[in-house]
């Protein structure tokens, strides 16, 4: 299995391959792809601002070992 830092920049790629460009700067594809999920959450009625918060408590947690 990959790891989650794997799957995350295959998921990157990804979203680059399908809007017709290339991963030439991953803090430009990483800050496209948040500012579209933002997009999605407001879409869905959800608060991005909330869930990314949620997120980084969550990154935190994660990168202190708390978490697989």
């Amino acid at each position: 299995m990959e790891s989650r830092i794997e799957l995350a920049e295959a998921v990157l790629k990804e979203y680059c391959r399908l809007k017709g460009e290339l991963l030439d700067n991953y803090e430009t594809g990483i800050t496209d792809l948040i500012t579209d999920l933002m997009h999605l959450a407001h879409k869905e009625d959800l608060d991005g601002i909330v869930l990314s918060g949620m997120a980084m408590l969550h990154f935190e947690a994660e990168k202190m070992g708390m978490h697989n």
